[in-house]
Formats: C-alpha cells, structure tokens, sequence
C-alpha cells in the first residue's frame, strides 16, 4: 500500500511510526511555490529528502508538486473551494478544533508582524464561524493581510488560509496520480476536505481510497497508540522486516473490504470499519493477527508488558 502524506511537507514522529506500520511505500510532498496576482505561497523542499530508506521494508520517497503561476492548475479549483459554502465551514472548524489542521494553514508559533501571532489569527478565525472569505479576484490591502482587526481583514486572511488549504489538497490529488499512491492525512478536517474535492467514492492509485483507514485500525489492534509511543522507529522497521510476507498477504484484503466503502464519507467509513473487518477478513484477520502479535511479542514482549494484552476488534 503506497500512501501519500497530505498538507503537510512532513509529518510528527508520532504519525510517521504510525504510517510506517501500514504502509510499504511513504510518499511525501514538496511545498509548491504558487503565484498569484501580486501574492502567493513560498515553497520548500521536504526535510525527508536527506532520508535514505533504500533496501528497507518500508520506503520513503518525496515528490515536487507542480509550481508557477496558478493560472496553470490551482486557480481554477482555488475559486471553486473559495465558493463552496462547505468547504468554508470546514476549514473554519478544523480551525477552531484540530491544532493538527490549523497547522497546515498557519504557523501558530509564527510572529506575523506587529505581534500578531499564527495562534491569534487561529483563534480569531475560529471564533467566526459565519465568515466569508474574499473571493480570489477581489483587492485587499496587503498589508492587512493576517491582521483580524475588522471583518474585513478577517475575510482577507481567510481567504490566504483557504487558498493555502485549496493549493495542498490540489497537489495532493496530483502527485497521488502520478505516483499512484493513496493521499492520507493526520487529521479529519483535512480528510474531509480530500473526500469533498473527490466526491466521495473513488479510486486513487489503484487502491480503494478507505484501505488505508483500514490498516490503521488493524495496525492499532496489533500495536496500540500506548504501546507505540514506546517503540523507536528503529524497532518499528524491525518489525516491519520480520512480518513483510504477512504483510504482502493482508494489504490484498485490505483493498477488497475497502472496496465496498467507496460509497461512504470519512465519518461512516470510521463507524463501518470495527464491523466490517470482524464480518469480511474472518477468519483470516485471526491468522493475520496471531501471527503479527506472535513476532511483536517475541521482539518487544518486556519493553510492552502490561501494554498489550491480546487484540481483540469488537463490532
């Protein structure tokens, strides 16, 4: 399963451990430099570039976006996610809920001049919950630009922060064709923005969009979040090396339960899946399971004593 990191350039440890434990090939993005009339995004390279994973069971490769002149590519899908009444709501509640989201839109620790920070643009967004943004076209002074004095400097931001969000989910949607990876994410409201701009039920690089929502479940039945955050990602890959044929064996079920859920949003898909991994992989997620606790348990047995009792998926 080749999965495609989204909205971000890189990911926290926490994330990439996880990533690791379900996917054979991580994909990660440049940030694209983008133009606009008189204003745009500065783009830089991901720091995974200097990573070398080659011979490894998992495999790390980063891609360049398109960049340049929106008019090329993000315009187009830039004014259209600036009209969607729905997209606007929710980049403004991913701002209000999820630090993980608001991140990839505005740098909270960041001083964006005369002490205004990223966090109290985060906040002033979303305490706004009926706001609009500026369409792409109109004129805005840039030097209100990340103020939140007036409604419209709030407008004006919004629109930066929308069109920031619009211009990842863009190459995401790209760079997953083209290297025929899933694009996935560690929050829900950029999934969310992922599954509006896709319609919902679709294939992206050759496998079900939901696997790898799946695997994630699957993963954490095996390995809990508690009993990860005490592995180093040198035992993660270890582990990795000891079950790759399991592996190869489960990531093919894994793409046919997927394939039934090609009709659900993000939000139904995380209330089927408990039910249909027990109904749909039994009896062979049993093997699969004793078999992956068996080698977890002979590497990490003292080091997730009390930890991990044996996994058990309930409906």
């Amino acid at each position: 399963m080749k999965l495609l990191y989204s909205g971000e350039s890189a990911c926290n440890e926490a994330t990439f451990k996880r990533l690791v434990l379900i996917g054979t090939e991580l994909a990660f993005m440049d940030r694209p430099s983008v133009t606009f009339s008189g204003w745009g995004t500065i783009g830089h390279q991901s720091p995974l570039r200097a990573l070398d994973t080659r011979g490894e069971p998992v495999t790390v490769t980063v891609h360049a976006p398109p960049s340049g002149p929106a008019t090329g590519l993000y315009e187009q899908y830039a004014i259209a996610d600036l009209e969607n009444p729905e997209f606007v709501r929710i980049v403004l509640e991913g701002l209000r809920r999820d630090h993980a989201f608001a991140s990839k839109v505005i740098q909270t620790e960041a001083n964006y001049g005369d002490g205004v920070t990223g966090r109290t643009i985060v906040e002033a967004l979303g305490r706004a919950s009926d706001l609009t943004p500026l369409p792409l076209g109109a004129e805005a002074d840039p030097g209100r630009l990340y103020r939140v004095d007036t409604i419209d400097d709030l407008r004006a931001t919004l629109r930066s922060v929308m069109v920031d969000a619009s211009i990842q989910l863009t190459s995401a949607l790209v760079v997953a064709d083209e290297a025929q990876a899933v694009p996935v994410a560690n929050d829900p409201y950029f999934l969310k923005l992922l599954s509006l701009r896709t319609g919902g039920a679709k294939y992206v690089g050759g496998s079900a969009a939901h696997a790898w929502l799946v695997g994630l479940e699957f993963a954490k039945a095996v390995i809990p979040d508690e009993a990860l955050q005490k592995l180093s990602l040198t035992e993660i890959i270890s582990y990795r090396r000891k079950t790759a044929g399991l592996y190869q064996a489960w990531a093919v079920d894994l793409n046919q339960i997927a394939a039934k859920m090609d009709d659900l949003t993000v939000a139904e898909t995380h209330d089927r899946i408990p039910k249909l991994i027990v109904t749909e992989l039994s009896p062979k997620i049993a093997v699969y399971k004793a078999e992956m606790a068996t080698i977890r348990d002979t590497l990490f047995g003292d080091l997730l004593k009390g930890i991990v009792s044996e996994p058990v998926l309930a409906i």
